[in-house]
């Protein structure tokens, strides 16, 4: 298959499993907030902060360098080579967690509350199935077979659900709901790794001393710009919080910055298959295709996130009294600060992963490095005079500050430009989209109404996006010829 072929099915691949993640990722923060409540729910977010940054803090760079130098070696027609590095990289995985998970383990015991020390003993202890399932997708990231990593992640998925649920119904609590996750990464990790091991030979070739030093100096200054990215991007200033306010609010600050995540999954679906194909593009020296790839992605990107953004902006009030009830609606006034922002990282994404292929190491680390110690200092700042307000701000500039670095820094590197005037006219029909909604919304919570004012959103966001060109020609013939097919469907036997 050519790169086009395998880039159009690893995204249409990407985009189920990323619609099903975002609706069990609903359901599950929806049973969460009211089988824990408030306290509990912020009690539950700090520590899943801390488990996610210790997951970073674990990973490093060497899922990054599995997908990067396994789709690379599979370029290049050596698959052997291929199985040899992720089986490197895997090993050195484990050690890496191995000594995270043995010098946090005490400290918890040591110095945690008593009503989060087991919680907390459970979130580290699943960092080895994460990380592992991780390494072993990521080597299915790199054989572009994301078809395999979309039905194990949605198997995953499912049955982390059913057993929190369970956990909740059961009256288990905090331990409970971690208890759930791990047994749902365990899962998740074995098939992951059972996927793996079938798309390369069995028979690995051995890793050769100089792309080890290669891998090397990829991994160490890309591990740091890791962990100052997940700084930056997974509210670190949830640190600085706990010191000036109450649990209920960092539950209303993580819920808000959760939600917002998971929204952005949709126009992730055009960024999750890029790292790969990227990578395969360099390797093979193609700048030209690697620039047109570059450039489409940042357009269809803000093209589904916008209208997406512009929604969640109207009906926010109603949906979190639908979904979380009244107690939640704090979170309304966040929720619409962060969307936006969120908007911005979705595009900047794509710049990203274009640097990671190239392996911009310097460009990412100075990137990640400042915006993370303008967080830190912003956050030290206005939180304790604006509390979770001084925290959306802090991470805002944060996050636009990396986010310009990005795109300069691959336009610099790779000459890779962005289009203004499509991203112009995308923002007006969204801006549009946002004010049709909000007029449309309900002022109480009703499933009904809700949607109605969704499809007047959506409505005015494809009418505004024929009147500006947002959508060109060739898309509108696409769109509708995926629309007859589906509609010419027969069910089978």
């Amino acid at each position: 298959m050519t790169t086009h072929q395998l880039l159009v099915r690893n995204t249409v691949w990407h985009a189920g499993v990323t619609v099903v993640g975002l609706l069990v990722g609903l359901l599950m923060s929806a049973v969460l907030a009211r089988g824990l409540g408030p306290a509990l729910m912020g009690d539950f977010a700090y520590i899943g902060w801390a488990a996610r940054l210790l997951e970073t803090v674990a990973m490093l760079a060497f899922g990054l360098a599995a997908v990067r130098y396994t789709a690379t070696a599979r370029a290049q027609g050596d698959p052997a080579l291929a199985i040899g590095i992720l089986r490197f990289l895997v090993r050195r995985q484990l050690g890496a967690t191995a000594v995270v998970v043995v010098v946090v383990i005490p400290a918890i015991l040591a110095f945690a509350p008593a009503s989060l020390r087991w919680p907390f003993v459970i979130a580290v202890l699943t960092l080895f199935p994460e990380t592992l399932e991780a390494m072993w997708m990521r080597g299915t990231y790199g054989a572009q077979r994301y078809d395999l990593t979309a039905r194990n992640s949605t198997i995953k998925m499912s049955v982390q659900l059913l057993a929190t649920v369970a956990a909740l119904a059961g009256g288990l609590g905090l331990v409970g709901a971690f208890a759930a996750g791990t047994v749902a990464t365990m899962v998740g990790c074995a098939l992951q790794r059972r996927s793996a091991q079938a798309l390369y030979p069995p028979a690995a070739a051995s890793v050769p001393p100089g792309l080890r030093r290669e891998i090397r100096d990829f991994v160490l200054p890309l591990s740091a710009v890791a962990v100052f990215q997940k700084l930056i991007w997974d509210r670190s200033e949830v640190f600085v919080l706990r010191f000036y306010v109450g649990p209920e609010d960092i539950a209303f600050y993580s819920l808000a910055f959760g939600l917002v995540a998971r929204a952005m999954i949709l126009p992730g679906m055009v960024v999750g298959a890029l790292l790969p194909a990227f990578s395969a593009l360099h390797g093979q020296g193609d700048l030209h295709e690697f620039r047109v790839v570059y450039r489409s992605a940042i357009r269809y990107a803000a093209l589904i996130g916008t209208p997406l953004a512009a929604v969640i902006v109207g009906v926010a009030t109603p949906t979190i009294e639908l979904l979380y009830g009244a107690p939640y609606l704090p979170v309304v006034p966040l929720l619409r600060l962060l969307i936006a922002m969120a908007l911005l990282g979705a595009v900047r994404d794509v710049a990203w992963l274009a640097l990671e292929a190239t392996g911009a190491r310097r460009a990412m680390l100075t990137a990640a490095g400042t915006s993370f110690a303008v967080d830190l200092a912003l956050a030290v700042v206005l939180i304790p005079r604006f509390g979770v307000m001084g925290a959306v701000a802090a991470a805002g500039t944060a996050q636009t500050l990396l986010s310009l670095w990005s795109f300069i820094a691959i336009r610099h590197r790779s000459q890779c430009t962005v289009g203004p005037s499509d991203l112009a006219r995308i923002l007006l029909a969204g801006t549009l989209a946002a004010l049709a909604t909000w007029l449309s919304a309900p002022a109480r919570p009703a499933v009904l109404s809700i949607a109605v004012a969704c499809l007047a959103g959506v409505v005015t966001y494809a009418v505004a996006g024929a009147l500006f060109g947002v959508v060109r020609p060739r898309e509108w013939t696409a769109l509708g010829a995926g629309a007859r097919r589906l509609v010419s469907l027969r069910p089978t036997a």
